[in-house]
Formats: structure tokens, C-alpha cells, sequence
């Protein structure tokens, strides 16, 4: 038997296992019963009410705060690029594998090749840091590309760019990894 049944019967005074002969007294434990089952449901229905209104304004939250950090991580996307392309040196931004994320127009001038067409490639192979007697002794090379880690930094001031059309230019470098994961190669 269920409990709330039970606790109905008990305080009507009625044993479970003994059933009344009295039909008044049946009539007032179906209406406690049918009475137990309406408030039940009234409450079920008011707990069902303040989750939706409870979801609701979560989902509002949410939309908010997305919202709110889409437009602030906009705006500091949007001051990195100024800084970058306002920038008379060349500048990439590279990931930990050294692939190209982000470079200003003067990287592309000095690549001779368009962010489209280096985005996600390796920035080692278009560098050395000296002259090419020296590239087995590179920094950075296709057989020993060095961890960018943290704090670390990388600078030549002899270091050679190797351009696309195949013409190398002098041109000094420097990387460094940034807490945020990412080097940056500035000619």
C-alpha cells in the first residue's frame, strides 16, 4: 500500500487490514483521499510553473552573458588587429606548433604571399636565424622545431626570410610565447 495511503487511513483512525462497515465513514476517507490528490496535483502544477519561469530566465542569462562575451572578445579581437596592421614591422602570431594564425599586411609584403594562403602553415619553413651555411644549426627547423614554451624567447638579428618566390631576404626575428599559448615572429 502506498504511504500516503496509509498516512490517510491512520489519521481517519482506519486499519488497513480491516475494512469499515459504516459508509460515512467511507465517504470521509474518499473525499481526504480525493482531496490529498488535488492538492498533490495543485502542487505538482506550481513546482512545474516556477521550473519553467526558472528556465526561462536561465536561457535569458545565458543569452546574455554569450552575447556580452562575444562582444567583448569582439572588441579585443578588434584592438589586436589595429595593433597588428598598425605595426610597421612584420608581425605573425603562430600557435604551439609554430602554424601562422594571424599576420599583418606587412608580414604578407615581406612573405610576399597573402595570411590566406600561409594561415595554418608552418612559419619555420619560411625562416632562419642566420645565414644559410648555418640553417643545419636553425633554431627552428623542419628535423628540430623547439617547444615555444613559456617566457621563452628566440631572436637573430641575422636571421634570413625565405619568401615564397624563393628569394631570401636578411631579416632579424624574434619569438616568444605569450601566457596565452600563442609565439609571436616579428621581422
Amino acid at each position: 500500500m502506498h504511504p500516503l495511503l496509509q498516512r490517510q487511513l491512520k489519521r481517519l483512525g482506519l486499519d488497513p487490514e480491516c475494512c469499515p462497515t459504516d459508509v460515512a465513514v467511507w465517504q470521509t476517507a474518499l473525499e481526504r483521499i480525493s482531496q490529498s490528490y488535488l492538492e498533490g496535483d495543485q502542487g505538482r502544477s506550481l513546482l512545474e510553473q516556477s521550473l519553467d519561469v526558472t528556465s526561462r530566465e536561465m536561457q535569458g542569462l545565458y543569452e546574455e552573458l554569450r552575447h556580452s562575451s562575444e562582444t567583448e572578445l569582439s572588441k579585443e579581437r578588434n584592438k589586436l588587429e589595429a595593433v597588428l596592421h598598425s605595426l610597421g614591422d612584420g608581425l605573425c602570431v603562430v600557435d604551439e606548433q609554430w602554424k601562422i594564425c594571424m599576420m599583418n599586411p606587412q608580414a604578407e609584403t615581406l612573405f610576399d604571399a597573402p595570411f590566406a594562403e600561409l594561415k595554418d602553415q608552418p612559419i619555420y619553413r619560411l625562416l632562419s636565424p642566420g645565414p644559410e651555411e648555418f640553417r643545419h644549426e636553425c633554431l627552428i627547423s623542419d628535423t628540430s622545431i623547439p617547444p615555444l614554451t613559456l617566457g621563452n624567447s628566440y631572436r637573430t638579428d641575422d636571421g634570413t626570410l625565405f619568401r615564397t618566390d624563393g628569394h631570401m631576404i636578411p631579416s632579424p626575428w624574434s619569438s616568444r610565447r605569450s601566457k596565452r599559448g600563442h609565439g609571436q615572429r616579428r621581422s
